[in-house]
């Protein structure tokens, strides 16, 4: 199997073309000084794991130094966890880089300037968009609000909205709960995962009403998100609403015209749910334990008996865990 080796010196390779024809093979290169990195199998056709330990610099001139996409990805994935100013600075070089692929990746770990704040307005792909809005947001720094406004108020892109709200909900939660219900009508299911993130994060029981008339409308694995954050606004509640909350779940749990990914998700609920009451039952400082270990037993009523009328294979795989002991 002929395979092709890149040494670079001095900032340019030297290609050497090789065969593989036996289980176990050993080459030897001639070069002037210690290569700046070796690129093996540097045209990316091998169909296999190349375990090749590099140094951090080697990394850095294979970004810098190579041409083709996954060498280039290759550096920026192992150079994600390096503090030196050195691999920093890649990751500020490739938020120009010419594969928009590869400036998402960049902007997850580049320190957040100016430069981000651009590119999550003007980029040209929207991915690259909703990660410098995302970073924008990590960031906690409130000067970005200006730049997460403009994008929810005049970004064409769904995703992008939504990851611009997301943001706005660790910049400012007052001005991202305006915008969040101004979107609520809003049908696309990332937008009222977005939404939905931000009435948890605020934890305004008032709007549990808002996943309950929505998550019937969220039918693909972002509903799973959803329910997570109807979970944490509904733990905010009393245990009346608690309690009514079951019902509900085990409506969509048991309904057949949902799909495996709701039907899952309020099953999920309704789990998490009864580990809550139960949590709150062990706790000796609890002067309502007793109640709770009451709505513990009644929410593992709810999910027996949701679980022993599911057919579904895929669901039953991962609820038998579920099962009381």
């Amino acid at each position: 199997m002929p395979l092709a080796i890149d040494i670079y010196e001095n900032g340019k390779a030297t290609r050497h073309n090789i065969e593989l024809n036996k289980r176990k093979n050993k080459f030897t290169f001639d070069v002037n000084q210690a290569p700046e990195f070796v690129n093996i199998d540097a045209d990316k056709i091998l169909v296999g794991t190349i375990k090749h330990k590099k140094s951090e610099a080697a990394y850095i001139a294979q970004y810098s130094k190579a041409a083709d996409f996954k060498s280039r990805y290759e550096a920026l994935n192992a150079l994600q966890e390096a503090e030196s100013t050195a691999a920093k600075a890649v990751f500020q070089k490739a938020l120009n880089d010419s594969h928009w692929y590869l400036r998402a990746v960049a902007v997850q770990s580049a320190t957040v300037n100016d430069k981000v704040g651009t590119m999550a307005v003007n980029d040209v792909h929207s991915a690259v968009r909703g990660q410098a809005l995302e970073a924008l947001g990590d960031s906690k720094n409130k000067i970005h609000v200006a730049a997460l406004s403009k994008a929810i108020e005049k970004e064409q892109a769904y995703p992008v909205i939504a990851a611009a709200l997301k943001a706005m909900t660790k910049l400012d939660t007052e001005v991202a709960t305006k915008y969040a219900a101004k979107l609520e009508k809003e049908d696309k299911g990332s937008i009222k995962a977005a939404v939905g993130s931000v009435y948890a994060a605020t934890k305004n029981v008032k709007k549990l009403a808002y996943f309950e008339n929505s998550w019937s409308s969220i039918r693909d694995f972002s509903v799973s998100g959803f329910m997570k954050d109807y979970d944490e606004l509904l733990y905010a509640s009393n245990s009346i609403t608690q309690l009514g909350a079951l019902d509900k779940l085990k409506a969509v749990a048991t309904d057949d015209q949902a799909s495996l990914w709701q039907r899952f998700a309020a099953t999920r609920s309704i789990k998490n749910l009864k580990d809550y009451f139960k949590a709150n039952a062990a706790n000796e400082e609890n002067p309502n334990k007793v109640e709770a270990a009451d709505n513990a037993t009644r929410a593992e009523a709810v999910l027996v008996e949701v679980i022993e009328g599911e057919t579904e294979k895929q669901l039953l795989g991962i609820y038998k865990n579920w099962l009381p002991k």
